[in-house]
Formats: C-alpha cells, structure tokens, sequence
C-alpha cells in the first residue's frame, strides 16, 4: 500500500562523549518556547543544529489505515504546545487505542560509535496500567516481581548501519499515580526500568547508546539507573566490522492509545542530541540528505 513520505534534510558536524563526561557537540536541540500556545508545534529541517521536529502525526483505528500528518485531532488527537512551560503535549482521544496513536519524528544522518538523547517528559493523563493488545505489552521486571505492561510513551533512536532501533525507551504505567522508565530488550519482549516516575513531575531521562561496547546506558535526573544493557543488534566490545561506526538516522517518540474514556496526555520539552567525535574525515561532513521518514517507515517503528 503506498505511504506518504516526508524528506528531511539537515547538514550537519558533529561529536559527544557521555553525561558523566565533557559535554559533546549538539546535533539536536529542540523546545518548544517559540511555538504559540494551543498550536502544533512548527515542524521542519535546520542544521547545523536540528531545533524542530521533522513531522507530527498519528494513527487510529477506524481513520487512514496509513495514519495522518498531522493528526486527526477527531479519530487520533493532538500534539499541541500547552501550559506555562511551552511543552509539546501528547493527547490521545479516549477512543483511540491504537499503537502509535500519536507520534513525533526527526530524522538525520550522522556516522559515530556513540550517540547521547536527553530529554524532559511529564506523564499528565495515563491508565493505571496499560492492557490493551495495541499498548504493545511485554514482561516488566520489578523489583516485586514480574508483570506484564503496556507501554504509553516510548522513545526510540533507530541505526540503519545496525537495521534496527539501537536504543528504545520506554514509560510503562504501572499504579494510578504512576509508573518506570526502561528499556526494550534486544528481542523486544522485555522491559527492563532505570527509574520510577509520578503523574504531574516532570523528569529529565538520557540515554547513551555506546556501539563501542555494545550497550546502553540511562539516567533519570542526571543519575545513574542501569548500565551495560545490550543494545538491539548492538554487536560486541571492540566492534571492528559494519557496527564499528554505526549510522545514526531517527529519532522516534511516540505515544500508543488506551480506551479509557478520556484518552492519554505526555508532555516532553528540551530533547537535545549528541555524538561522539567520528573517527574518519569523509564521515565528519555529514551532508543533507532526504529521508523517507515518516508515514512510508513509521509502521516498522511501531510494529518492531
């Protein structure tokens, strides 16, 4: 079935090291203080630094099966710029339970061995746990002990050097008033948390996914909450073949629906982008380039 696609170009130098590091050169830097309240927030291509999504959209079940952008603010609901923080917030109408209901997507690409995402969310509106089949529910490790959850809200940076999401995170309610943070295992069949959120507090997450080692880490709140995880087709330490400098592309949020009635809310605000120092020269020159991004690509982002 043929797709709408969207080409985003950015050209671009870059480097990073790791949180508990020197700061790296910034790729991203994206907020949303300039949008106008009540409004979508303007989407587009910039470089050298990427400050505004490449696209908004969403999905439903009973809309365009290839989904919309921007969003059917009647069958999928609304991104839109709102309260006193200028945050770009996620809502689902009640009656879309559909995976990727919502979705917001930048696209680029940047050749390093490590890429560091940071960014603000706040879970304003959520079920107390997420169970329908579309919520993409998966074993969620607790320290009680093992559930299954859905995932509302997930964030994922997707390597086409390593044909798969690299890093993807996820914010899996888990009571009334709130849930973790974790992240997708390798064979997407487990979440694994770093950290635990409540409904109304705004939170700062970053993940670095290290090609070098093989592994992710992530930080709630600039503190350490799991380390050495393995990346999706994350290859081994010391990395010398096709994933010894692996290929950046997208970066991914999106929020899945939940038949609640009242429908979901996320707010995320201050996503910022880094890489480490590309080790050959025609690789630092990072020329534009257009990417099929966004609704012809997007299912592989919700269906993997």
């Amino acid at each position: 079935m043929k797709r709408p696609t969207i080409g985003l170009c950015v050209a671009l130098m870059i480097g990073i090291v790791a949180p508990a590091a020197q700061a790296g050169i910034h790729f991203l830097d994206q907020d949303f203080h300039s949008d106008s309240v009540g409004q979508a927030p303007a989407t587009g291509s910039m470089g050298p630094v990427i400050t505004m999504p490449g696209a908004i959209g969403g999905f439903s079940s009973t809309g365009n099966p290839d989904g919309d952008v921007p969003p059917n603010a009647i069958t999928e609901g609304t991104i839109t710029v709102q309260n006193p923080n200028n945050q770009a917030v996620f809502s689902s109408v009640g009656s879309n339970d559909e995976t990727g209901a919502l979705f917001m997507d930048t696209g680029f690409n940047i050749t390093s061995q490590q890429v560091t995402l940071g960014f603000d969310i706040d879970v304003m509106q959520a079920p107390a746990l997420m169970t329908d089949a579309n919520s993409q529910p998966m074993t969620l490790h607790l320290d009680s002990g093992d559930i299954t959850a859905g995932i509302l809200f997930g964030a994922r940076l997707y390597s086409s050097t390593a044909g798969n999401w690299a890093v993807s995170v996820a914010v899996v309610p888990t009571s009334a008033t709130g849930g973790v943070y974790a992240l997708r295992n390798s064979d997407n069949s487990q979440l694994m948390p770093f950290g635990t959120y409540t409904n109304g507090q705004d939170n700062h997450i970053t993940v670095v996914a290290d090609y070098t080692a093989g592994t992710a880490s992530a930080y709630i709140n600039n503190t350490l909450g799991l380390s050495a995880y393995p990346l999706r087709n994350g290859g081994s330490p010391g990395q010398t073949g096709p994933l010894a400098n692996a290929t950046f592309n997208e970066l991914f949020m999106y929020m899945n629906g939940q038949n609640t009635g009242d429908g979901n809310q996320v707010a995320v605000d201050n996503i910022t982008g880094d890489f480490a120092t590309v080790p050959e020269p025609a690789t630092v020159a990072i020329w534009a380039v257009g990417c099929a991004l966004v609704v012809g690509v997007r299912w592989r982002r919700r269906s993997h």
